[in-house]
């Protein structure tokens, strides 16, 4: 399985003052930010995901059209002070029960043919394109957004405190 990551390096003004806020504050305005970074390779994930014309069978299960960009999602998956991580992933389970054959809404179980290709299909990445080409906008995305969060939380606390 491949995996990408961004870390972020040269925050260290916003590090210092992030630092000045209360713990539970920190990890707000960490998580916000991580998670608005986070949307922006998962929207372009979504627009990159190929979409079929129609809709069809793929082992016997309905997959009704778009249920490759509905199944991308983003999941919080670790969190400690100063640092928050995200991952965006495709659903796809391992079991399909008779409603969701039925109805065609299932997790996305075929993503992987459709991004790595198979014998017989050839690739049509969109994972991986998200990840690289959005790296930057989500960088910055959660610069202004960890920036924006300091200042008001410290505006909050300053009113507060008064």
């Amino acid at each position: 399985m491949a995996t990408s990551g961004v870390r972020l390096k040269g925050f260290v003004e916003l590090g210092t003052a992030i630092a000045k806020l209360p713990i539970e504050i920190q990890d707000k305005v960490a998580r916000r930010s991580v998670s608005s970074g986070a949307a922006v390779i998962r929207n372009i994930a979504v627009a990159k995901a190929p979409k079929s014309n129609s809709s069809g069978k793929i082992s016997g299960v309905n997959i009704t059209s778009g249920n490759l960009k509905r199944s991308i999602y983003i999941r919080r998956v670790k969190e400690t002070s100063l640092m928050a991580e995200y991952e965006v992933a495709v659903r796809a389970p391992k079991r399909v029960n008779a409603k969701q054959k039925a109805t065609g809404k299932v997790g996305a179980y075929y993503w992987r043919f459709v991004e790595f290709g198979t014998s017989k299909m050839g690739a049509r990445p969109f994972m991986r394109l998200a990840a690289t080409s959005g790296k930057g906008d989500a960088a910055d995305t959660i610069k202004s957004v960890l920036g924006n969060g300091i200042v008001a939380a410290a505006a909050k606390l300053g009113a507060s405190s008064q």
